[in-house]
């Protein structure tokens, strides 16, 4: 029996096989590995912590959910951005 091909929903790519696939825990959408490295990587380099980048999903994947695809120097830029997010605006010193 041929495996079954899934698409990422961010390149649109439909021959990735299911562990070439990074599924978010809490929604359970699919998005390639590499698709999902760049993105996380874009997201932490604009200053935001990144969510599922399906369309409107508003899910907060937690940081143990991309271990495996954080280098780290990307965890910790992960780790200070939820500690800076933790302060609230009016308490933030620079």
């Amino acid at each position: 029996m041929p495996s079954q091909k899934k698409t990422c929903r961010i390149c649109f790519n439909n021959d990735f096989e299911i562990h070439q696939m990074h599924s978010i825990a809490l929604c359970g959408h699919q998005f390639c590995v590499e698709c999902m490295k760049q993105y996380i990587e874009a997201m932490l380099f604009e200053g935001g912590v990144p969510r599922c980048p399906h369309y409107q999903c508003e899910f907060m994947p937690t940081l143990r959910s991309f271990t495996n695809l954080l280098t780290p120097k990307l965890r910790k830029m992960w780790e200070q951005r939820v500690q800076k997010d933790s302060i609230p605006v009016a308490d933030r010193v620079y």
